[in-house]
């Protein structure tokens, strides 16, 4: 695989102070900011094993529904 399985490469996540929303950030601009990244030291992933799931094409190119979803032009 090529890509990562995530499809979306380097970017970043938010989260508001009372962690009722979060998500992608999309794009960026302020006078001041204050950001806090955590090193992972390990990660663990359990996915499903079901029959739909083993089924899934985990190498389709998702980057247009992507984009779609985000709002971002290709």
């Amino acid at each position: 695989m090529d890509e990562p399985a995530d499809g979306a490469g380097w970017h970043f996540h938010y989260l508001s102070h009372d962690k009722t929303q979060g998500g992608h950030i999309l794009g960026l601009s302020a006078d001041e900011l204050s950001a806090k990244l955590n090193k992972v030291e390990r990660f663990e992933l359990t996915l499903p094993t079901n029959p739909e799931f083993a089924a899934r094409d985990l190498c389709e190119d998702l980057s247009a529904k992507t984009a779609a979803v985000e709002g971002v032009k290709k």
